[in-house]
């Protein structure tokens, strides 16, 4: 008999929400305050009264009635006006995203953290893993491909996730400044940056042979989202912020925009070590060398 399958999570999404308890208050006082906002009738008391008057009723037995609900009237469209202000406030609750950021990057983590776990528990069924549902019918194997099929599927959720937090950080970094960047190897790992070095303009049989070795890369190459995933996994994922993002693409960018030529290859070197010695500093902690003493000439 199948076991039945545990409760599934709530997105990631909607737990980062729910953990961001000003966002959370804010829509709720929003969600109120637009509900009486459109259900509190408005009423014009002076109209209220003539029609009485015209009515037949004696001014004398109104006059108390109508102060009191002219003061009434008059205090309400006031606090109307505090409700327009403090709804017009809380239309968009984005701000209170962004300044959760910090936090909701660090349940993505959390969340990583987990899905490599499992990625670790059922490295096998990925390896395995059918191109397709028919495939694994064929095979007898559906509870594994659906298995398997969750984990992909939570972790492009993941990215979906961080992608937006990343925005929500540095409205700057977009598409593949963000995509590309999914384990500590990125730089030889994707693709996109792979591409990247091998486009930069550098001598064939240029004298270095440790730089010219970092722009003719080996591309690695994935068929398959379970294949991918187990790229990542081997490379040590990661989820950076939005400056340490900035600072490795700037990096990456400033190495493959420079010119490579044997005209001043002093200069080359120290621009090429310098720019590693950024990216190890940020993506592996390394500390940054020493700066060297330049002695003054007379």
């Amino acid at each position: 008999m199948a076991t039945r399958s545990a409760t599934t999570p709530k997105p990631l999404k909607d737990r980062i929400r729910e953990a961001n308890t000003a966002y959370t208050h804010q829509t709720e006082l929003h969600a109120r305050l637009m509900q009486y906002s459109q259900t509190t009738p408005h009423s014009n008391v002076d109209e209220q009264f003539r029609e009485r008057l015209h009515a037949g009723e004696d001014p004398a037995h109104l006059i108390d009635d109508y102060v009191t609900a002219k003061n009434r009237e008059n205090i309400a469209q006031q606090f109307g006006r505090i409700v327009a202000d403090i709804l017009q406030r809380t239309a968009s609750p984005r701000s209170r995203e962004a300044q959760f950021a910090d936090q909701a990057l660090d349940l993505c983590r959390d969340e990583l953290a987990t899905i490599m776990s499992r990625v670790t528990k059922h490295r096998a069924l990925l390896e395995q893993h059918p191109a397709t549902i028919d495939a694994a019918l064929a095979a007898g194997s559906l509870d594994d491909y659906r298995t398997v099929e969750q984990i992909l599927d939570d972790y492009d959720a993941l990215r979906v996730e961080y992608g937006r937090q990343i925005r929500l950080q540095d409205a700057g970094l977009t598409g593949p400044k963000i995509g590309a960047v999914e384990c500590r190897h990125f730089v030889d790992v994707d693709l996109y940056f792979v591409n990247k070095r091998r486009r930069a303009s550098i001598l064939e049989g240029y004298p270095d042979e440790q730089i010219l070795a970092w722009f003719r890369p080996e591309q690695i190459s994935t068929s398959s989202r379970a294949e991918h995933l187990l790229l990542i996994a081997d490379n040590e994922p990661w989820l950076p912020n939005a400056d340490e993002l900035g600072k490795v693409n700037h990096a990456v960018d400033q190495l493959c925009a420079h010119q490579w030529h044997t005209g001043n290859l002093g200069r080359d070197r120290h621009l090429f070590a310098d720019y590693q010695a950024q990216l190890n500093n940020i993506v592996f902690n390394e500390p940054l060398p020493e700066p060297a003493l330049t002695r003054r000439l007379a």
